[in-house]
């Protein structure tokens, strides 16, 4: 049992870094985004499109505004991102759990 259990949290605890840090990139990208020169960059445009493979289809697009400074505000990026760090809090939480 007590295998088992050391197992599911070590478990917990890594799908916890990866969602923090798809919630890093996903935050990066929506403040990166906002910014015309930074924008049109090569490496944050294919950021961009490999983030926007991974969005939820069900809010994909959505929240989309064009930010003062020339580039978009991406809404959908920002929503998956406290998503993602309310995922990473909880996963965290399971494992303290599962430890004791």
């Amino acid at each position: 049992m007590t295998a088992l259990r050391t197992t599911l949290s070590i478990i917990c605890r890594i799908a916890a870094w990866a969602c923090r840090i798809l919630a890093i990139l996903f935050a990066l990208a929506c403040i990166a985004l906002c910014f015309a020169p930074v924008a049109s960059m090569t490496a944050v445009a294919d950021l961009a499109y490999w983030l926007q493979r991974i969005v939820y289809h069900g809010f994909s697009g959505l929240f989309v505004w064009i930010s003062p400074l020339g580039g978009s505000f991406r809404g959908d990026f920002a929503l998956s991102s406290v998503i993602l760090f309310v995922l990473d809090w909880a996963l965290v939480r399971a494992s303290a759990a599962l430890r004791r």
